[in-house]
């Protein structure tokens, strides 16, 4: 994830908050679906439905930040 919040930092420097705002609720989702580390390798097709499944169901934000 920490290439994702880098290329939120990257946007929000360059004036672009709303598409840097996009980045980020993709970048929370996946935490909140797989945790901190997400190795590319570990991104196949099962865990791609696997995630839109899990975008599928209701959301409780149990986050704080």
């Amino acid at each position: 994830m920490e290439f994702g919040r880098a290329r939120v930092s990257e946007l929000k420097a360059q004036g672009r908050s709303t598409y840097a705002g996009s980045f980020q609720a993709v970048v929370n989702n996946l935490v909140d679906y797989h945790g901190e580390v997400l190795p590319t390798a570990e991104i196949t097709s099962l865990f791609l439905k696997g995630y839109e499944a899990y975008l599928r169901k209701p959301y409780t934000q149990v986050r704080t930040n």
